[in-house]
Order: structure tokens, then sequence, then C-alpha cells
């Protein structure tokens, strides 16, 4: 483990930044992995970069709510 991460969700957070993500984290119970990007095509590429190993969800923000 890397300090409360365990090594397999710091790999994934480490592959996120790599990729381009401005912040990567799990969620509180370890069951998702998130990465936050300035672009669409960042966070496109960073969904292909992981192919078909984890089921991936795009999402982007809504502002003005």
């Amino acid at each position: 483990m890397i300090g409360d991460v365990p090594n397999y969700v710091a790999g994934i957070c480490h592959s996120l930044y790599n990729d381009g993500a401005k912040y990567a984290h799990m969620t509180g119970s370890g069951s998702v992995v998130f990465g936050m990007f300035d672009t669409e095509e960042l966070r496109d590429n960073a969904a292909r970069a992981f192919g078909s190993a984890y089921q991936i969800w795009k999402t982007h923000i809504i502002s003005g709510l």
C-alpha cells in the first residue's frame, strides 16, 4: 500500500496523471477511481489508454445549476 491507497489503485491514479489528469483519486470505499481533465480530448485519450480493462464512464461538469 502507498499511504492509505492500495498499490493497484495508486497505479491507476498514476496512469491518469500521466495521461493528463489534473486530479485523480479513489472514492471512499475504493470501488471507483476517477480522474479530472481540462479537456474532453485528454479525457478521451486517457479512456482509450485503459482499453477494455476497466468499466469507464465519461462525464463532464455542468455549470450554472
